[in-house]
């Protein structure tokens, strides 16, 4: 019995003691374990993006007197982005050159060889992401095919596909201030100067507006880079189809720009003043620098209108030139669905269609050698940038 005890003593002491040895588990890391895990962590991200930039580049070819398809893609020895990748890619190429596709099976009857080829940019590798940018080419006979874009944006961290949505979250923004700012570079970027009129006409600004609507179908296609974001799309309504697929580029530095001067701009209250229309009880916000350069009086110039509201430039007291017109247009006169021609749609009410329309061309004044030749840049200003801010504004009081 006595020795029995001991044992038992003895067991006892052992335990105590692997106890007290024992590292405490539920103990938060320290400050140095934190950052060892972090440091660890970027170097096998670093690693793994060194070893991404290795890619080869996978070709899948058929070709015969009914079709050529070639659809190309990297490969990057890497199983979480290769398998969804090339079974992206394999299913393509397997509708391509199925008797199930309807384009194939069309032309082929025609005795017209159809060609499809995917081609791919260099790729953009980062420790956070891989984005790919793809373009599809369809002939079908004829002058020429047809080109068509997609991308492929594959989250490092999490194994899996980015979205347009994972990357607003990411940089803390919307669809609705990527629409805005496309649109602003479709109607001021220089580079597409050639295709529209100056000053920019309300039509161009109806089709931009159209083309650029806050949905994830107009923001689909994009590939990502260190300092930016980049939009891939076919404005067929703004440009000639020989201009092709369109790229346009944000940088996250204006974006943060962009949102941080609407959050100043919406808190100023005293940046703005009310226009309010007593005949037909509308209203409308106007910016505190249209103070004393603007008048607004009816005009009866638009036949379809049964009043229009012309707000005229002026200058040194003289009436200049018209800014905008708000025209209110009678269904019983025009009909539910009139044709609006050079007006643009705003709103409804009772059986009136209210309606807006700009200067359709920049005066002799304000052109060069003109005596309002200063002026015209505050001119272009009022028309392209400050009108449509107004309109948005337009309520019934």
């Amino acid at each position: 019995m006595k020795q029995l005890r001991i044992i038992f003593s003895l067991f006892l002491l052992l335990f105590l003691l692997v106890g007290c040895n024992k590292k405490d588990t539920s103990a938060p890391p320290t400050k140095a374990e934190k950052e060892s895990s972090v440091s660890e962590m970027e170097n096998n991200q670093e690693e793994l993006r060194k070893k991404l930039t290795n890619y080869e580049s996978i070709t899948l070819e058929e070709k015969n007197e009914e079709h050529e398809v070639t659809i190309e893609y990297p490969k990057f020895s890497y199983e979480p982005l290769d398998d969804i990748l090339s079974s992206q890619m394999d299913a393509s190429f397997q509708l391509q050159t199925s008797d199930d596709n309807e384009a194939l099976f069309e032309y082929d009857m025609e005795g017209i060889q159809y060609i499809f080829t995917t081609s791919f940019k260099k790729p953009v590798i980062t420790q956070d992401y891989v984005s790919i940018y793809f373009e599809d080419y369809q002939y079908w006979g004829g002058a020429h095919g047809m080109s068509s874009p997609h991308s492929f944006n594959f989250d490092l961290k999490n194994d899996r596909i980015m979205t347009i949505h994972d990357v607003m979250k990411e940089h803390s923004t919307t669809l609705q201030v990527m629409s805005e700012m496309v649109a602003q570079k479709l109607i001021n970027d220089e580079g597409f100067a050639e295709y529209r009129e100056e000053p920019v006409t309300a039509d161009y600004r109806q089709s931009v507006k159209s083309e650029t609507i806050p949905v994830e179908e107009n923001f689909s296609t994009f590939t990502l880079s260190e300092d930016g974001i980049t939009f891939y799309k076919q404005y067929f309504s703004l440009f000639p189809n020989a201009m092709g697929i369109v790229g346009i580029d944000l940088k996250w530095l204006d974006v943060d720009n962009y949102m941080t001067s609407e959050k100043e701009e919406a808190s100023n209250t005293n940046d703005s003043f009310t226009y309010q229309n007593d005949d037909y009880n509308f209203v409308l916000t106007l910016p505190s620098s249209w103070e004393g350069k603007y008048v607004v009086s009816k005009g009866d110039w638009n036949m379809d209108a049964e009043v229009s509201y012309d707000f005229n430039f002026v200058h040194n007291g003289e009436v200049i030139c018209n800014l905008f017109s708000i025209n209110i247009l009678n269904e019983d006169v025009v009909g539910e669905d009139p044709e609006l021609g050079m007006m643009t749609y705003i709103d409804r009410k009772n059986s009136n269609i209210y309606t807006y329309s700009t200067i359709p061309e920049m005066p002799e004044e304000f052109m060069e050698g003109g005596k309002l030749e200063n002026l015209q840049d505050m001119l272009v200003k009022m028309v392209n940038d400050d009108v449509p801010n107004i309109i948005e504004t337009f309520d019934f009081k």
